[in-house]
């Protein structure tokens, strides 16, 4: 997911992901609780996780439709990608 935070506390972040296929990208509302997630700052093709997660319990996002390449964002594509959330943001009043 990328995610832009939605509330001072950190809690509320509005998200870019995949529909549960995987065929097209979708915006959703995450409540992220503290300690029970991992965030990631890199988007190249060859990130990983921390040390201590399992690989195989990682969904990376995929380009869809046919999500064969992991998405790998371009500094410009993220900063798209933020104004699109805010503006979907300012058309729903927050969520």
């Amino acid at each position: 997911m990328l995610c832009t935070v939605m509330d001072d506390h950190g809690v509320w972040w509005h998200c870019r992901t995949t529909d549960e296929v995987g065929s097209a990208f979708i915006w959703t509302v995450a409540v992220l609780e503290k300690n029970k997630y991992h965030r990631v700052s890199v988007s190249s093709p060859s990130r990983t996780g921390p040390p201590h997660v399992p690989s195989e319990t990682i969904s990376w996002i995929c380009e869809p439709p046919d999500c064969e390449d992991l998405w790998c964002p371009s500094d410009a594509d993220i900063k798209a990608v933020i104004e699109e959330s805010q503006q979907v943001l300012c058309r729903t009043d927050g969520i």
